[in-house]
């Protein structure tokens, strides 16, 4: 049962207001619920061994949302500005978790009756399991500015302001241990999900220290949404010409803090020249990253920016990359009547 419902209101030719809401269910694909026993496995650089959990508490995902938006086209027939806002509450976001065990790793491995690898007996075992966070909240403000005449010069603006976050968490979310039979909250787990700051790609799993007196409480503390950063802003911008047949255009696009690249903010440079040959032929030529930002073969390992995490702590990341300067070359060609020697259709 997946309930819609969209809505659309033209005062004049000019103008159109528009309402959308609805909800919508991600049930778990089958590998979320179930898990096939799997060896345990060990990370000789950071101590802790991993066994998997079967999750087959899991229950969908569902959401229901709203955005309110509308258009204004001026008379000269060619300038648009829109907008939209929105608002989603999503339920049972998917999560996968690592928790402590309170065990230490074996050196017979009870699924495989094998070994565990070399240097895991006698370290702390962790379990990994998908599990299902309270509720999340996605809402933003999108804008856009454009005009494309058929001759001459137009131009593209967009941009966009975003949230996207946990609220509402369960009681001991980031982990608990015991002491004398009672439950103690503690900042084991799940770290890098802080209420109400946008969702961080998580950073890079270590040690978030020990709890005194109870033993084998070294914790995976900073995983979390894995590769779902949220960034706080986004940009494009655009210049663009075109004249019988021949089109060109210089962009920029702006990606904001909190971006996948887990790098400061940042902007990329791009381009496109479009020219006519003959009888509907035309050839074009488009540049990605001209500018070369972040342009790299590998990963950094640790050198993104940094996080904060649940307990007033920071997380190291992986600082992405980007493709390198790239040139793509298209030949086209147009059939038919409705070709002409400008090589457009």
């Amino acid at each position: 049962y997946d309930p819609r419902l969209s809505l659309e209101y033209r005062p004049n030719s000019q103008t159109a207001i528009r309402l959308a809401m609805g909800s919508s269910i991600a049930p778990p694909y089958l590998a979320e619920l179930t898990t096939v026993p799997a060896p345990i496995s060990f990370s000789s650089a950071q101590g802790y061994g991993i066994l998997k959990l079967p999750s087959n508490s899991l229950v969908p995902e569902t959401a229901f949302g709203y955005d309110l938006g509308g258009d204004y086209r001026f008379r000269d027939g060619a300038t648009v500005l829109t907008g939209d806002v929105y608002l989603t509450n999503l339920f049972n976001h998917f999560l996968t978790q690592f928790s402590n065990s309170g065990t230490l790793c074996p050196a017979i491995d009870p699924n495989t009756g094998g070994a565990t690898p070399s240097g895991c007996a006698g370290q702390p075992l962790f379990y990994q399991q998908n599990i299902n966070v309270a509720n999340s909240r996605f809402e933003g403000i999108e804008l856009g500015f454009r005009r494309n005449p058929l001759q001459g010069i137009g131009f593209s603006l967009q941009g966009a302001l975003q949230k996207g976050y946990a609220y509402n968490l369960p009681p001991c979310f980031y982990g608990s241990y015991k002491v004398s039979g009672t439950v103690q909250c503690a900042y084991q787990t799940n770290l890098s999900v802080v209420p109400g700051a946008n969702f961080y790609g998580g950073g890079i799993n270590g040690s978030a220290g020990t709890i005194a007196g109870v033993p084998g409480t070294v914790s995976l503390g900073v995983g979390g949404l894995s590769n779902q950063n949220v960034p706080y802003s986004q940009g494009y911008g655009e210049l663009n010409w075109r004249s019988h047949g021949f089109y060109a255009n210089v962009n920029m696009t702006y990606f904001g803090p909190n971006n996948s690249l887990d790098e400061p903010a940042f902007t990329t440079l791009g381009a496109t020249v479009r020219v006519p040959v003959v009888n509907g032929l035309s050839f074009q030529v488009s540049g990605d990253n001209l500018s070369n930002k972040y342009a790299n073969f590998w990963p950094s390992f640790g050198t993104g920016v940094a996080i904060p995490l649940a307990n007033g702590q920071l997380a190291a990341t992986q600082a992405n990359v980007l493709p390198a300067r790239t040139f793509r070359f298209v030949l086209t060609k147009s059939f038919g009547s409705g070709a002409n020697a400008n090589g457009t259709p």
